[in-house]
């Protein structure tokens, strides 16, 4: 009789698992280059929500905010527009440094 306990045994046995062991005690020494990766996509991360919230806080100590807000732009678009635009700039300027 063919029971799926039956089969998850037979599988189990089929398939051994290799367990390795590696030591870690470098780990500084090989993922430098990953760490600071990381560290400057956090770093561009900050300053493109630092870049688009100085943006949206401006319009709105101009009341730029209220008007565009009036004319039927619902509140998502208005950010949504704000971070594609923000990060187009970036892009824009970090091509151009290059």
């Amino acid at each position: 009789m063919v029971t799926l306990k039956n089969i998850n045994h037979q599988l189990k046995e089929k398939e051994k698992i290799q367990v390795s062991y590696k030591d870690l005690n470098d780990v500084e020494v090989n993922h430098s280059v990953s760490q600071t990766l990381i560290g400057f996509i956090i770093m561009f991360a900050f300053y493109r929500a630092m870049s688009g919230s100085g943006l949206i806080g401006e319009d709105k100590e101009q009341n730029m905010y209220t008007r565009i807000l009036t004319t039927g732009v619902k509140p998502w678009q208005y950010y949504l527009s704000n971070i594609i635009s923000i990060t187009i700039s970036n892009i824009a300027i970090n091509s151009y440094i290059k």
